[in-house]
């Protein structure tokens, strides 16, 4: 998937670190309960990256309130460059449980760790948001601005098994490498 193409892209091997990683459950919260910290919202999200509301993911992932997921943080290299940041829900009841423990233990991509169990595809984007640099919040040498955004199903058939939320930087577009148009 995304770990393929970034590695044509950069020309190099691309690593993943797993920044944050949690077996939980989906908690919606109830439309009169007000999500602050320590509120329920906080276990639907992955930390410290802003990802789609617990509603909105149940309903991208046809999951029921309560479901078993794992939540993921991820940064991908390209040599010592973060290239990529990345979050994800996965719906851990529509997996293998080979599957479940390479993503319990290992710092295998998702997309390769979900495609040993059968194809996984991107059916569907939820949104992309392409990213202006703003030189006045950014400096000009700051590789970590993000210059795209990507938030993608990704199912086994018809049924969706994840949703991953992928933050493109301008150390991608920085790299020397040499790009075939």
């Amino acid at each position: 998937m995304a770990t393929g193409v970034l590695e044509e892209w950069c020309g190099a091997p691309v690593t993943v670190e797993v920044r944050h990683r949690a077996d939980g459950r989906l908690l919606i919260p109830s439309a009169e309960r007000t999500c602050g910290r320590g509120s329920t919202q906080a276990e639907a999200q992955a930390e410290g990256d802003a990802f789609l509301p617990p509603e909105r993911v149940a309903e991208l992932m046809w999951l029921s309130p309560g479901a078993r997921v794992q939540f993921r943080t991820v940064h991908l290299r390209a040599g010592t460059d973060k290239v990529v940041t990345a979050s994800a829900v996965v719906a851990l009841d529509r997996i293998s449980p080979e599957e479940r423990s390479v993503l319990s233990t290992t710092d295998t991509p998702l997309g390769r760790a979900l495609a040993a169990g059968g194809g996984v595809r991107r059916v569907m984007v939820a949104s992309s948001e392409p990213t202006r640099l703003e030189p006045a919040v950014r400096p000009p040498g700051d590789t970590g601005a993000p210059v795209l955004i990507v938030t993608a199903l990704l199912c086994r058939g018809t049924v969706p098994i994840g949703l991953v939320r992928e933050t493109f930087l301008r150390s991608l577009l920085d790299r020397d490498a040499v790009h075939d148009a």
